[in-house]
């Protein structure tokens, strides 16, 4: 055990094991302006505990780079808690290599020029957990990372950490990621992204995150929570994203399997949610998504679908706000319900399908001072219901610019329709579409709008 001892103004490491090291505790021990790392272990390092040490100010070296706690090499049942490092020249803690079953908790990491904890290699079973990351890469130039995965991350716990004012992503899992959990974090940005997924992410669940004031950067997203590749088993639920520069949630390759749900997402650059590619099996419920989009008639919506999709179920959502349309959907949509929402002042449609929409449902939406149609269909459909819908102060009606198509409809109601080619009266809208014909509830065909 090494307990209570002060290294001030070192020639060289502050505290340094050149070997390995099994069994180690270090408590309650202060270094300050050490010239290389302030405490270093150089080899294998296995159940080694760290608490309430203190490093501050380090000096990069000729063989190191003023790391605040440096563990070189693998890492194994290692803890570091409560503890302080400030004002390092390189990152505040750093895992070089395979770390496992590894615990970073309780401490206080500020004004790091590199990142603020980084891990180099492939983890397994790690938790960080209640550390307060603040002003990381200050060094002009240097893009630091809050908390940076750099191998492959599986069974990692990224909870209830404050991480603010990093000059890079605040959280960000460079490779692929399985069963990681981040959740009830606040990340108040300066520069990049909230949290972003690198690669390949399977399982990963982001619940109760305040995120806000994210930026773009030369080389990343600036959404609050970005998915850079595939994702399969998403949960991304009851978090608050506020002044993103980007999406407040941005998947950009396909995604499948997942949930969106019971999040607030306000003032974001682009869309509220947004799908850049394929989406299969994805629920988006029970959000609110509002002010979005930078300026009147951009091109985001509060959600976005831009490629192909099919079992979407986008269900009570409340939108108000949007520089394009409500609820957008901008590849094929196949066997989805659109049900539930209340969409208000979106500059273009409440929701549009810009490409064919098969077996698909749009039902019980509340749609109101649009910039556009109330819903919109841009090519032919087949088997699309739409029922029980409001439409209120809309511009254009809500079945538009058709070629061909049947649809059954039941029970909507119109108000105020302002364009020409509706049918204000009956309820059943259109935009003077040659081929549309519409199914009444009775299951019979009606050449004109019909009773609805």
């Amino acid at each position: 055990m090494l307990e209570g001892n002060r290294f001030s103004t070192v020639g060289s490491t502050g505290i340094a094991f050149r070997g390995a090291v099994d069994g180690a505790v270090l408590t309650e021990n202060q270094v300050e302006e050490s010239a290389g790392d302030g405490i270093r272990f150089e080899g294998q390092a296995i159940d080694v505990a760290l608490e309430a040490n203190e490093v501050s100010r380090t000096h990069a070296s000729a063989r190191e780079a003023g790391v605040g706690i440096a563990f070189a090499d693998d890492a194994f049942a290692v803890s570091v808690a409560d503890g302080v490092i400030s004002g390092t020249a390189g990152e505040g803690l750093l895992f070089g290599g395979f770390a496992e079953q590894v615990a970073v908790t309780g401490n206080r990491i500020e004004q790091t020029q590199e990142d603020g904890v980084r891990f180099e290699s492939d983890v397994q079973d790690v938790v960080v957990d209640g550390n307060t990351i603040s002003a990381i890469g200050v060094a002009p130039g240097i893009v630091g990372v809050g908390l940076d995965f750099l191998g492959t991350a599986t069974g990692v716990r990224v909870t209830g950490n404050t991480i603010q004012d990093v000059a890079g992503v605040a959280v960000d899992f460079a490779q692929e990621a399985e069963d990681v959990e981040v959740s009830g974090n606040t990340i108040g940005q300066r520069m990049g992204p909230g949290v972003r997924f690198g690669s390949t992410a399977t399982g990963v669940t982001l619940d109760s995150n305040d995120i806000s004031n994210t930026a773009v950067l030369p080389t990343s997203s600036g959404a609050g929570i970005a998915f850079m590749g595939l994702a399969s088993q998403i949960v991304v639920s009851n978090n608050t994203i506020t002044s993103a520069a980007e999406d407040g949630v941005h998947f950009e390759l396909a995604v499948g399997d997942s949930k969106i749900f019971g999040n607030t997402i306000d003032r974001t650059e682009g869309h509220g949610i947004g799908f850049a590619a394929g989406a299969s099996g994805v629920d988006v419920d029970d959000n609110t998504i509002k002010n979005v989009g930078a300026q009147p008639g951009g091109e985001a919506a509060a959600i976005a679908f831009l490629g192909n999709a099919g079992s979407v179920r986008v269900r009570d959502n409340e939108i108000q706000g949007t520089s394009a349309d409500g609820i957008y959907f901008g590849g094929t949509v196949t066997g989805s319900r659109v049900t539930g929402n209340a969409i208000d002042r979106p500059h273009g449609a409440g929701v549009r399908f810009d490409k064919a929409a098969n077996n698909t449902v749009v039902s019980s939406n509340t749609i109101s001072n649009t910039g556009g149609d109330g819903l919109s269909f841009g090519v032919a459909v087949t088997n699309v219901t739409v029922s029980s819908n409001v439409f209120e102060e809309t511009i254009g009606g809500y079945l538009a610019n058709l070629n061909g198509g049947t649809f059954s409809g039941t029970g909507n109601r119109d108000t105020t329709f302002s364009s020409m080619g509706v049918c204000e009266e009956n309820g059943a809208g259109y935009g003077g579409s040659a081929g549309f014909k519409f199914v009444d509830e009775d299951g019979n065909v009606v050449d004109t709008c019909g009773a609805n």
